[in-house]
């Protein structure tokens, strides 16, 4: 294993101890040194690779997120094997996917709740050629189709909000109503959207 990988393995391993933490007890009431021993590591190893428990949190909740991304477009690619998707229904279906991953997943998704559009807006920031792919692809879709560039970011963003905001209140909280009747819902204005 090369030296990388270890500091890989080590950074993504202090992630993974800070999640069961925060999603058991709360990130206010987690204390660093907690973190560290469920690690397994020094307290010193800990500032290595992040600042404080915030910064941890952040970079937990892009790690997570990537993952949540990741497994999606993995189904989204398959579908598209199977048959072929318009625009429009390749985003729902990344949607729906993501829905059913955080209400199946809801501590991660209390966890994320106040930095979830934050994260998913800037999850383009990430090393991943895969997402950089799809969100170029979906671009470029509409730029054919006459919306300029900008436009198209200013949609992906309006999208990402609605739809963080969508699962936090309808999921957590059942506000207005269950996520299943939200979805409905959701999907329609998504459509009228693209």
């Amino acid at each position: 294993m090369t030296v990388d990988e270890k500091k890989n393995l080590k950074r993504a391993n202090i992630i993974e101890a800070a999640y069961k933490l925060f999603t058991k007890q709360n990130i206010n009431t987690t204390a660093i040194d907690e973190v560290v021993k469920a690690a397994g590591i020094a307290k010193g190893t800990f500032y290595l690779y992040f600042r404080d428990k915030y910064d941890l949190l952040d970079q937990l909740i892009l790690f997570k997120s990537s993952e949540l991304i990741s497994l999606t477009l993995e189904r989204l690619r398959y579908e598209k094997q199977q048959r072929e998707i318009e625009l429009s229904e390749q985003v729902i279906f990344f949607v729906d996917s993501m829905i059913d991953r955080f209400s199946e997943n809801k501590p991660l998704l209390a966890l994320m709740s106040k930095n979830l559009s934050l994260t998913l807006q800037n999850l383009n920031s990430l090393d991943s050629g895969e997402l950089q792919s799809a969100l170029s692809e979906i671009t470029d879709a509409c730029v054919e189709r006459g919306v300029p560039r900008r436009e198209v970011r200013n949609t992906l963003y309006a999208i990402t909000d609605m739809v963080a905001s969508v699962c936090c209140d309808s999921i957590l909280y059942e506000r207005p109503c269950p996520i299943s009747e939200m979805k409905p819902i959701l999907f329609s204005i998504i459509k009228k959207i693209i």
